[in-house]
């Protein structure tokens, strides 16, 4: 039993590693932290994404158990097109980024002389926006959760056992897992953005393009299949 238990959870670790380096996943994530680079705020998006995938997972395991019901494969396709569509705003938004930049002229008047002046994003305004990120993240890990193979993984050891409490430590299990990877990713992300930021802003800009271009297509693809 005991064996049989500890091959059950690598197995979920293992998959929960997996999972999380789903292409939309990633996609959803590199997008995210291409509009506020860094490594500390990739990870912190890695992070709340993880959060909402995982509390998704917990509430179908419980909605599943307690109805004793099956979930429908329509929400599910549902929730794959509502990642494409998200995938393509997130595309588009990081390309409205780039173009528009954070940096704007301002013009003002004094008496009868008209001055211009550069002006970049205060702080606080960069933390607001890095907070409404971080709740998006969630939000978009929410959705993970729903859609696609996620709980049909998460739904392996109800089938197998019929039991919640193994069942939610299986849940615990590759949640960690997928918590894991997308961490390690989005630390990586943030930092080779980073880089590529000092180095040249024009090469992390071409770096944030090519994520952008292909969360929309990974989104087209989503929505229309």
């Amino acid at each position: 039993m005991i064996e049989n238990l500890t091959s059950l959870l690598g197995l979920s670790f293992g998959l929960g590693l997996l999972h999380a380096l789903d292409a939309d996943h990633i996609l959803a994530v590199s997008a995210l932290s291409s509009e506020n680079t860094g490594r500390q705020n990739a990870r912190r998006y890695a992070l709340r994404w993880s959060l909402g995938h995982g509390v998704m997972l917990l509430a179908i395991i419980l909605l599943l158990h307690f109805s004793g019901s099956i979930m429908s494969a329509q929400v599910s396709q549902l929730a794959e097109r509502v990642v494409g569509g998200v995938l393509i705003i997130l595309g588009l938004l990081v390309l409205f980024q780039i173009r528009k930049k954070s940096l704007h002229i301002h013009f003002h008047q004094h008496k009868n002389t008209l001055h211009a002046h550069w002006h970049q994003h205060a702080a606080d305004d960069k933390e607001k926006q890095n907070h409404q990120h971080e709740h998006k993240a969630v939000l978009i890990g929410s959705i993970h959760g729903l859609a696609g193979s996620a709980p049909l993984i998460a739904l392996i050891p109800l089938s197998a056992a019929n039991s919640l409490s193994i069942s939610l430590l299986y849940l615990f299990v590759f949640s960690l897992g997928v918590f894991v990877a997308m961490l390690s990713f989005g630390g990586l992300f943030g930092s080779a953005l980073k880089r590529l930021s000092d180095i040249s802003e024009k090469y992390a800009s071409m770096a944030k393009s090519v994520v952008a271009v292909l969360a929309i297509v990974a989104g087209v693809h989503l929505v229309s299949a």
